[in-house]
């Protein structure tokens, strides 16, 4: 009986079977911009196991991998979105998930207080404020000076497409 065991475990070790090691969570939440590695250290629970044979495969279509990141087709970052991950070793995967989401409102660049501009005169917050973000960058607020003369407070929402939002309070004279 016991020459049966060390049989099996020496053909057990003979094989090179690796067991793939289960992800340390089942979705692994990242903000927009955020990079996404190929190192599959990064995705198990046992720190310890050896992982020189295991891949990190992803099965959404338009992802690819450059660098040992992996990206939206055509982009530096992956999107926003849910993502099908695997670590993986010949026929054996072992599935998760990577959901990116946008959280951060948009960053202005400049920070504008007061304004002066003529009766009616177009305002164009993108070059006012030049915001960035990820997702794009919106502005709302009025889109003319249309107020009596003298000074008007006025509260600018700059957000992205996903909700964010900053908002700016501006004293807009108008002369």
């Amino acid at each position: 009986m016991r020459k049966k065991i060390w049989r099996a475990g020496a053909a057990l070790l003979l094989c090179g079977c690796v067991r793939v090691p289960e992800p340390l969570k089942q979705t692994f939440t990242l903000e927009l911009g955020a990079d996404v590695y190929g190192n599959p250290r990064l995705y198990v629970e046992d720190k310890e196991a050896d992982l020189s044979e295991i891949d990190v495969v992803v099965h959404t279509p338009g992802v690819t991998k450059k660098n040992n990141r992996f990206v939206t087709t055509g982009s530096d970052f992956l999107a926003v979105g849910e993502y099908d991950f695997a670590l993986a070793h010949n026929n054996t995967q072992v599935p998760f998930k990577v959901k990116i989401k946008d959280t951060l409102a948009p960053v202005p660049t400049k920070n504008v207080d007061r304004l002066e501009v003529a009766m009616g005169a177009p305002l164009n917050w993108a070059e006012i404020f030049e915001a960035t973000d990820l997702s794009g960058v919106y502005y709302e607020g009025p889109e003319a000076a249309n107020f009596d003369r003298g000074e008007t407070p006025v509260k600018v929402r700059i957000y992205d497409r996903f909700g964010n939002s900053v908002y700016k309070d501006v004293v807009i004279e108008v002369s």
